[in-house]
């Protein structure tokens, strides 16, 4: 029985400890990080979440966002309103899916690399972080972008986060046939707030374009730049 008893508590040790690892991924800054967000979603979705859930629906659809290697937006959304007990609408679901995807998982990965050095540092680099993803447009193409879509940093493709650029590029053809990209850095512009990504496209080892995309918004954008097109889910 004492080995039993042993077992369970090396069981529970190891849960415990997957859980406060799993809480520090998700939210590095602690307490504030879990007021930040809980008042987020509030804002979103008024008292349709009680209060005696809402931390525990905070909590669990971050994790879902932050730590899977799903990057299915639909998927998402369906599991935020299941989560919800559907006590919320698509389109509200749709909006804490772009909060956790874009704007808290930019905290989270801000967070975690200075929390160790200087937690003040973090908080200074977050900077204008907010008003920077409420500008974000929910359409294919920025307002007021000009030249030609995706191919000058005037006109750059909006997209969720570095992981919808990621999803973005990978259902973007050439000739009908994916293409290899490479990152080169970034830049910025004055159509859109938030700094601008450049790949360097390649089709079959030939070079076939650089492509400027914006990962600040609040949708993966669905149009492809000239020369190119999207594949289907």
């Amino acid at each position: 029985m004492a080995f039993f008893g042993l077992f369970k508590s090396k069981q529970e040790s190891s849960m415990e400890s997957l859980i406060h690892s799993i809480t520090r991924q998700i939210f590095p800054a602690g307490q504030s990080d879990i007021a930040r967000d809980t008042d987020r979603i509030i804002s979103i979705v008024g008292n349709k979440i009680p209060e005696n859930k809402v931390i525990g629906f905070v909590a669990g659809c971050k994790t879902l966002i932050i730590l899977s290697s799903e990057d299915d937006e639909a998927r998402f959304v369906n599991s935020i309103m299941t989560r919800a007990e559907y006590r919320i609408t698509k389109e509200e679901a749709y909006e804490i899916y772009v909060y956790f995807e874009g704007e808290a998982r930019q905290y989270v990965n801000v967070m975690s690399i200075t929390q160790s050095v200087d937690g003040n540092l973090g908080d200074s680099m977050i900077g204008d972080m907010p008003w920077i993803y409420s500008s974000g447009t929910r359409t294919d193409q920025i307002s007021g972008g000009y030249g030609d879509y995706g191919l000058v940093t005037t006109n750059p493709i909006p997209t969720i986060s570095a992981r919808g650029s990621s999803r973005y590029i990978s259902k973007l053809r050439y000739c009908g046939l994916p293409v290899d990209s490479y990152r080169l850095g970034s830049t910025s512009s004055d159509v859109t707030p938030g700094s601008i990504d450049m790949y360097s496209l390649s089709c079959g080892g030939k070079d076939v374009g650089t492509i400027f995309i914006c990962p600040y918004h609040k949708k993966n954008s669905q149009k492809a730049p000239k020369g190119f097109s999207i594949a289907e889910d």
